[in-house]
């Protein structure tokens, strides 16, 4: 009995999964049966059971199903399976850690013009700006890219000379999107920033070495303007006699001009121009060992100015001190050193200078002695010499 209900099982099942494959049949192609499987290799005690007559069948059936899945997942919208020939869209602005100025930036080269004596409210974000043929100045649009991440925001392209009128418009009314609160790093040239700091030299720190070379100063109504002309610091030649190098000298292929009003000195305009390419890494001036040493690059001033006040409140030592520095996670990467501290050692140095400058003097005799002559009951004794 068990076997005559055994037998009856496998034939149903047996013509309800050939029904299926017919049916199946009819809305798919057909699929190449599938090779002979090998005959497994078994001892003498094993007892070998007879293979199911329809086993090959089922196995083509659940193959021509999991086709048919894949087939309809890749036809479905947004997935990440889909098709090829439609390839998904570009990102907005590819971001290259092996550039120079190492920012998370966009391309200046495909940017629209437009005209800055005339400038136009900027343009909703993800829209193109407006733009003028007959102008050699590159507006960039109110779009998420503006903001550049460490690198400040660029506020022009310029090609040309940046005339008063331009420089009047910008500072005058400066627009806020367009306000950078941090220097830029290692900027390229043709780049405008308009840049507003805590403190006046903040601006300084691009992490470029630079040579003043001019000053001069333009009175445009009751305003003063003034105008910093810098050149790009260069090392200098080697001697072939003594083999040691002169002093750094400046290059005109890439300057920096800034820009300000003499009653607002904490907003600065600053022009870049020439070719960044020229600019060879520059080590320490007081450092003896230059060979294979790290470039040098100025921390703010209005960090190490933080660090004094930490400092001088006391209570803190100058490893706390420089944790809580480079703890700031509003400092992207590649300002580290330049707005927070650079290294434990340039802390000690804070500390150190702070020190001297609460000590009396640099003579500790006459500061032993002016201690005993101010301390309550101190004894104080003074010889004098007679004739």
């Amino acid at each position: 009995m068990v076997t005559g209900v055994e037998g009856g099982v496998g034939q149903c099942v047996e013509y309800a999964v050939r029904g299926t494959v017919q049916e199946s049949a009819t809305h798919y192609q057909p699929i190449p049966a599938l090779p002979p499987a090998p005959t497994p290799k078994v001892s003498a005690d094993t007892q070998v059971i007879e293979e199911w007559p329809a086993l090959q069948e089922v196995c083509c059936l659940v193959s021509s199903l999991i086709n048919t899945s894949n087939r309809l997942y890749a036809s479905t919208p947004n997935r990440s399976h889909a098709s090829t020939s439609n390839p998904p869209p570009a990102p907005i602005f590819n971001r290259s850690h092996d550039s120079i100025s190492h920012r998370s930036s966009v391309s200046t080269a495909n940017r629209s013009p437009i005209s800055t004596s005339n400038r136009s409210p900027s343009p909703a974000p993800n829209s193109s700006p407006a733009t003028t043929s007959n102008s050699s100045h590159a507006f960039i649009s109110n779009s998420p890219s503006r903001i550049l991440v460490g690198g400040g925001v660029t506020l022009y392209t310029v090609t040309k000379q940046l005339y008063h009128n331009d420089i009047v418009s910008i500072m005058s009314n400066p627009e806020t999107s367009c306000i950078s609160d941090m220097p830029p790093a290692k900027p390229k040239a043709n780049e405008v920033y308009l840049i507003r700091c805590e403190n006046s030299d903040d601006w300084k720190c691009d992490q470029y070495p630079w040579i003043q070379y001019g000053l001069k100063k333009v009175t445009i109504g009751s305003a003063v303007l003034e105008k910093k002309y810098f050149k790009i610091k260069q090392p200098g030649s080697i001697s072939q006699q003594s083999g040691k190098r002169s002093r750094p000298v400046g290059s005109l292929e890439f300057r920096r001009t800034v820009f300000y009003f003499e009653d607002r000195k904490n907003l600065v305009l600053v022009h870049y121009e020439g070719d960044e390419n020229v600019y060879t890494l520059l080590t320490h001036g007081n450092r003896k060992e230059r060979d294979n040493a790290p470039e040098y690059v100025r921390t703010a001033p209005s960090v190490l100015k933080a660090i004094e006040k930490v400092v001088q409140t006391g209570g803190k030592t100058a490893m706390d001190v420089y944790r809580d520095s480079i703890s700031n996670s509003d400092i992207p990467c590649v300002q580290q050193g330049v707005m927070n501290a650079r290294n434990v050692k340039q802390v000690e140095n804070i500390v150190r200078k702070v020190n001297e400058q609460k000590r009396i003097s640099k003579d500790d005799i006459y500061n032993l002695m002016l201690l005993a002559y101010h301390m309550h009951g101190g004894l104080y004794s003074r010889n004098y010499r007679v004739p």
